[in-house]
């Protein structure tokens, strides 16, 4: 039996060294002297990683300051900045490897005419589908207060509502009961359009999905100023209609303004890693070539 111990130890290392994490984008906006999102290339490549569209009048701005992207939209026609999968490192995904989609995300100031507009989020495609979405908005959430003017984060999965919030979707929120600590962000304030915000926090998503699976497993954590966890964090999943397949198409992260709100964000650390998983045969490999290491050894 002791001589399995140091067998087992050995298969057990060799699953996890055969593991490949790879950050195929990242973004932190710290470069020196950096002042917008361009020009900007993760890998090297000519160009700029960033697509920036205007819908409607030239009411949007961007800037770097103090290594965060802001994004501000004055008017009421949506801004869209997205990073195409042809701009991050080349990779492939097998069955039971996954992709980590992250973003640290503030909202400073919110306005909206009424809860069925369109509200900021980031998003998530998966080819030329909308995968996930999680958004910042005002609408009518179970939790005990009758209204329609409650503040949180929402999330969905390919399909609606992806553009305006519901309760359902609502992230923290146990029906009927409030909010999780750290996720309850008061009700809308028509007069203020500052009143209406994350609380001055900044709340890192991380959204994973596994190739070949339905599931996608999130969670949404609130910074403190120094971009640390405060313990406030809420875990989510959410199904799929089909099964992920990232390892194939032009997939995009973006974030959006939304078309019918005033808002300004905050964005930070964005990321796209790769974890590939090792097949049982690479790892077996790796095994067994360990096992003749020892044998030698044990032999001198």
């Amino acid at each position: 039996m002791k001589r399995l111990l140091p067998l087992c130890a050995l298969w057990l290392l060799s699953l996890i060294t055969a593991q490949s994490s790879t950050v195929v984008w990242s973004d932190d906006f710290n470069a020196v002297g950096r002042t917008d999102y361009n020009p900007y290339s993760f890998t090297g490549a000519s160009g700029n990683d960033y697509v920036f569209t205007v819908t409607g009048t030239n009411t949007h701005t961007t800037a770097v300051s103090g290594a965060v992207l802001n994004v501000t939209d004055a008017g009421g026609d949506y801004a869209s900045l997205s990073v195409n999968r042809t701009r991050w490192t080349p990779f492939s995904m097998a069955t039971g490897d996954t992709i980590t989609f992250a973003a640290d995300m503030r909202v400073s100031s919110f306005a909206v005419g009424s809860v069925t507009a369109a509200v900021p989020r980031l998003v998530i495609n998966m080819g030329s589908t909308s995968v996930f979405t999680l958004g910042f908005g005002r609408g009518l959430a179970n939790d005990g207060v009758p209204d329609d003017a409650d503040l949180f984060f929402y999330s969905t999965l390919d399909g609606s509502p992806t553009t305006t919030p519901t309760g359902a979707a609502a992230i923290g929120l146990a029906d009927g009961s409030g909010w999780a600590n750290g996720f309850d962000f008061g009700q809308y304030d028509s007069g203020s359009a500052a009143n209406n915000d994350s609380s001055g926090f900044f709340y890192r998503l991380e959204a994973t999905f596994t190739q070949g699976d339905s599931t996608m497993n999130a969670t949404l954590t609130q910074l403190d100023g120094s971009g640390n966890a405060t313990g406030n964090s809420v875990s989510f999943t959410r199904t799929l209609t089909n099964p992920a397949n990232f390892d194939t198409g032009v997939h995009s992260f973006y974030y959006t303004s939304g078309s019918a709100s005033q808002t300004m964000v905050g964005l930070d650390n964005l990321s796209v890693t790769v974890n590939n998983v090792p097949e049982p045969s690479r790892a077996l490999l790796i095994f067994m070539g360990a096992l003749i290491l020892r044998g030698r050894r044990s032999r001198r």
